[in-house]
């Protein structure tokens, strides 16, 4: 379901993105952090952008860019993140940062309590 919300081909958990020969041959780019319906903790959740052997230097650049906007969108910098993600969409189309770039907007207008764990609440379990 998350890869027809981000318009991803392969959604990955943070539980098989931290296995080390993942690391070592694919390139991963952090989506955002979801409680997923019917369960109440929140995991990260990446993108499997391709192998980094045939990743082309635009893949690899967005990847790294939108690592580095999720960890200043975890650390609450939401306007650092938001530039970031901007940065992104010059480069090309990139669904998880226009999503996200959004949430930043809104979180810098509204920001989460002070007991937000970074993840986003899906409440279903397919998006059109």
């Amino acid at each position: 379901g998350l890869n027809s919300r981000f318009h991803t081909f392969c959604v990955v958990s943070e539980n098989i993105a931290s296995d080390p020969v993942v690391q070592q041959d694919f390139l991963l780019s952090n989506l955002d952090c979801v409680t997923v319906k019917g369960k109440t903790v929140g995991i990260k959740v990446f993108e499997l952008v391709g192998r980094k052997s045939t990743s082309t230097l635009s893949e690899t650049n967005m990847s790294k860019l939108h690592n580095e906007a999720m960890e200043l969108y975890f650390k609450r910098d939401f306007k650092g993140a938001r530039d970031k993600f901007d940065e992104i969409l010059q480069i090309g189309d990139h669904k998880g940062a226009e999503i996200l770039r959004k949430r930043c907007d809104k979180y810098m207008e509204n920001p989460p309590p002070p007991d937000w764990d970074g993840s986003e609440k899906m409440t279903q379990k397919t998006f059109h």
